[in-house]
């Protein structure tokens, strides 16, 4: 294994989770290479080099692939969509493949992994043990799935940065700001959380909502945010800060996700340490304890949303216990070099 290269594999819908977990546990030595135009990601910088993707379809990659990769390389996956240019490749090089999933698909999709791994010699990982364990129960072989837990680096001179957002926002200091930090899709709950903040609104006047992030969605999450009653008190900030100015600002993350769509930002909101506010899907149950590292309610119910965030408002030292809590335990479960250091050894085994 010593003498592989790594090749990181995306493409323009590879989720921000994703690419956050990628860039958490990339050497600087390692390609990263997009099949067909790069994600508009802003953290991704110039390090991508976008290939060639004729008709528009990953799957037709391969000949522009295989001329950036060496003899038995690892070629890493973090979109599905290019299996089928990674493994003609692989078939020609002696390469090995790795799969990361930020969760469990659901449906046909997740009826389908067992037969795609077995297929295309895939090692795939998954972000929690229960995800894991899911896929064993479905007759995965062991040695084809592993845990890579999401990955969160420290966040430098917090205070600077929490000031200098609040200032651009107008914000005094003592006025508490609930942000949704995962990236803007349909079941990441940012509409469950514009109901919740409303709902608080009704009965207490602290609080105002960040929804920072671009999407397709950003036209109707303003829209919708109007609707409540309460869309002048939300910002949408786009890419005007980076994640770690967002995080430093805030006093509270939501993740009222509908569904498991990733848990990287949550693990940077946690290491960030700021009180986390989730739902009860099953990888947030798997690394969150209610009460202790977050208060955990029931997806799509805004009510029960809106009584833990009225408890967050109303009880600062409960958001000051799970704060604490939640960056201990992210200290611990999410470091990066951990998880490089665990990579490191799923390439490893690739070889077994």
């Amino acid at each position: 294994m010593a003498n592989r290269t790594v090749t990181h594999i995306i493409d323009a819908q590879t989720p921000q989770d994703l690419l956050d977990e990628l860039l958490a546990v990339r050497s600087e030595t390692q390609r990263i290479c997009s099949l067909g135009p790069a994600p508009r990601y802003a953290r991704l910088g110039k390090s991508v080099e976008s290939l060639h993707a004729p008709l528009g379809r990953a799957s037709l990659c391969a000949r522009a692939l295989r001329r950036k990769i060496a003899p038995g390389a690892v070629l890493h996956l973090w979109t599905p969509r290019g299996l089928a240019a990674a493994a003609s490749v692989a078939q020609k090089t002696e390469a090995k493949l790795v799969l990361s999933l930020g969760h469990l698909p659901t449906g046909r999709v997740l009826e389908e992994l067992p037969w795609l791994i077995a297929q295309y010699g895939l090692v795939l990982t998954v972000p929690t043990d229960r995800a894991r364990e899911a896929l064993l129960r479905r007759r995965v072989e062991a040695r084809c799935v592993a845990v890579l837990p999401p990955a969160a680096r420290e966040i430098n001179h917090p205070l600077q940065r929490r000031r200098r957002v609040r200032a651009a926002l107008h914000l005094p200091e003592n006025e508490l700001l609930f942000v949704v930090p995962a990236e803007m899709r349909r079941e990441a709950g940012h509409s469950w959380a514009c109901w919740a903040h409303a709902i608080c609104r009704e009965v207490q006047d602290r609080g105002r909502l960040l929804l920072p992030g671009c999407s397709d969605r950003l036209p109707r999450m303003r829209f919708f945010a109007g609707t409540t009653g309460f869309g002048h008190e939300a910002f949408f900030t786009g890419q005007r800060f980076a994640r770690e100015d967002v995080l430093a600002a805030s006093d509270v993350a939501m993740f009222l996700y509908e569904r498991d769509c990733g848990l990287s930002s949550l693990a940077e909101a946690m290491r960030a340490g700021v009180a986390i506010l989730a739902s009860r899907t099953e990888d947030l149950q798997a690394v969150l304890q209610d009460e202790q590292t977050a208060l955990l309610v029931r997806p799509t119910d805004p009510r029960s949303a809106a009584a833990a965030l009225l408890r967050l408002i109303e009880e600062p030292e409960l958001r000051k216990r799970l704060a604490l809590t939640g960056q201990a335990k992210a200290g611990d479960a999410f470091d990066a070099d951990h998880a490089r250091v665990r990579l490191a050894e799923i390439y490893a085994n690739c070889d077994t």
